[in-house]
């Protein structure tokens, strides 16, 4: 699938961001409020209905006041009250298309949030950032559910006047490594055509015009920790849980047909968990990283669980720390 802006504008305006500042003062809680602002009662009843169990306001009060002018002070409210509903099991609301809930999507953004701002609060970095980008990542899936959810959830954040934290809409699902930048190596999704694996182990285009918008703007975009940090929250995070790396791969692959590329987009999942590991812990063993010409491709999955359960067991160990600091 073609990932394309729908004006030369925001084309032009992707295109020309090297940088940007996350950390800005716009908190987890207030972009909490933009994923649920315009999404009708049902779709977050259940959100509402703990809120209500927390204040003195009504359920149907708590969701015009979502959707309308929201006091600070309860905005941590609604955001404590969603992690509540999610630990607990449930769904942020009832609404239902027969076989998917609809705001499934807002569950795996909310548990996207913890892992980021976990592992944003153990490199030193703002916690409440980290959590920010997980919740707003996937923004877009208020307009798409398809991949193009990226391109209008980066549009979305921007015609808000929320330019920088657009951009986790465009990096959260294309993990950043030299051998695969611009390429679809996080969600499983197959490769564009004209993408191949050279024999050097590295993923190129045939030509210029196999490429697509997100392909340009990746290639001159510098990931900054923030996305690195997303990119593996995003490896982590479903609907319903916190899970390894490599058994959200899985999952993913129960509702996908894996790509002809798929070990060399595994070996990039297990460079971005080394880099991580290595940048936490600054344990040598994590330095070294893997060209596809490393390993062979019966080799990739072995190495893919290794790496995944090390990095789970350290992440357990995070948790511990670190829970009874946030959310």
């Amino acid at each position: 699938m073609r990932l394309d802006f729908s004006s030369e504008t925001n084309k032009n305006e992707a295109l020309s961001t090297s940088s940007v500042n996350y950390d800005n003062g716009f908190t987890a809680a207030s972009a909490f409020l933009l994923v649920l602002k315009d999404l009708d009662y049902e779709t977050m009843d259940n959100l509402c209905e703990e809120v209500s169990n927390n204040t003195s306001y009504s359920s149907k009060e708590i969701y015009d006041m979502i959707q309308g002018e929201c006091p600070e002070e309860l905005k941590e409210v609604i955001l404590k009250s969603a992690y509540d509903v999610i630990d607990s099991k449930r769904t942020i609301g009832n609404k239902t298309d027969g076989k998917h809930n609809a705001s499934a999507w807002i569950s795996h953004s909310l548990f996207e949030g913890r892992v980021s701002s976990e592992l944003a609060s153990a490199m030193g970095l703002n916690p409440d950032v980290g959590m920010k980008l997980g919740i707003l990542h996937d923004i877009g899936r208020k307009f798409d559910q398809s991949f193009m959810h990226t391109i209008k959830g980066y549009e979305y954040l921007c015609s808000l006047g929320h330019k920088d934290e657009a951009i986790c809409c465009l990096t959260h699902s294309f993990l950043s490594d030299e051998s695969a930048k611009g390429n679809r190596c996080a969600n499983c999704d197959p490769a564009l055509e004209g993408f191949y694996v050279t024999e050097e182990g590295k993923g190129v285009f045939r030509k210029e015009s196999n490429k697509d918008d997100i392909t340009y703007f990746l290639e001159q975009y510098d990931y900054n920790l923030y996305d690195i940090i997303l990119n593996i929250s995003d490896l982590m995070a479903t609907s319903k849980e916190i899970t390894s790396p490599y058994d959200r791969v899985l999952d993913v692959y129960t509702r996908k047909t894996p790509d002809t590329n798929s070990p060399f987009f595994k070996v990039c999942f297990v460079n971005a968990l080394r880099r991580m590991l290595y940048m936490i812990y600054q344990d040598e063993k994590y330095s070294k990283l893997y060209n596809k010409n490393d390993v062979s491709d019966e080799n990739v999955e072995s190495l893919f669980i290794k790496t995944s359960d090390e990095f789970m067991s350290k992440y357990i160990e995070l948790q511990s720390k670190n829970r009874n600091k946030m959310i």
